[in-house]
């Protein structure tokens, strides 16, 4: 996450950052990040379209709820 935030104080807006795993799309959307690549979205679209929505305009609390929705339906091993 630190090299991301780096890249975009770096680059600017102009340069397209993605996150790649799930477990760090908020934190991603939150610090910059342009969208991310997951395994998982396919699987809850509307959560995750509105998480991005969230994070693009910059709506931490939104971010957060949406995040905690999807934590508690993962099943680890």
């Amino acid at each position: 996450m630190f090299e991301m935030q780096q890249t975009r104080s770096r680059c600017g807006d102009d340069w397209i950052i993605w996150t790649g795993h799930d477990e760090i799309c908020a934190a991603g959307l939150l610090l910059g990040s342009d969208g991310a690549i997951g395994s998982t979205f396919n699987r809850m679209p509307k959560m995750f379209t509105s998480m991005y929505r969230a994070g693009s305009s910059n709506d931490g609390k939104d971010v957060g709820i949406f995040w905690k929705s999807f934590a508690q339906r993962v099943d680890l091993p």
